[in-house]
């Protein structure tokens, strides 16, 4: 039976800790983005194979550690080998489809709009004794919306 190495969702614990670092500093995630979303690197594992060349330049310990002789290095190459570079470039290149701000304003704004229908809807039935069945919200792009918390604040705020 196959031991499960999966760790929060990635392929494993190596995966996962890089993903995090990547992510831990603004530079180095807008860094990560460019690459991913360089038209130099057309597949996921290009960018990914990219990811893992500046890995070690970003984070001089990294390098310090492959400089060295000895476990620590052992130790760096293989964690850096068991990475999934691939999937890692491939979620940089889903979170940033363009402009993470863009698609966070569009989604925000859909749900804004979804707010104002279901206002509209409430006030409808407001004095009738039946409520809106599922027919009424078809046509609504539910799918786009993303749970933001701060919309419904903000909607019902400025709605």
């Amino acid at each position: 039976m196959d031991k499960d190495t999966t760790y929060q969702g990635w392929t494993n614990y190596e995966t996962w800790c890089v993903k995090l670092w990547l992510d831990n500093d603004q530079g180095t995630q807008e860094l990560a983005s460019e690459i991913c979303k360089s038209p130099e690197y057309d597949s996921h594992y290009q960018s990914g194979l990219a990811l893992r060349e500046i890995f070690p330049e970003v984070y001089t310990s990294v390098q310090t550690a492959l400089d060295s002789e000895g476990p620590a290095s052992d130790l760096m190459r293989s964690a850096l080998d068991a990475t999934n570079w691939t999937e890692i470039a491939k979620n940089i290149k889903q979170c940033v489809p363009r402009d993470c701000s863009t698609t966070r304003a569009n989604r925000f704004e859909t749900a804004r709009e979804n707010y104002q229908r279901i206002k509209k809807l409430l006030e409808q039935f407001k004095d009738e004794e039946t409520q809106p069945s599922s027919d009424h919200f078809t046509e609504w792009n539910l799918e786009e919306t993303d749970p933001l918390p701060d919309v419904w604040e903000k909607g019902a705020n400025n709605g």
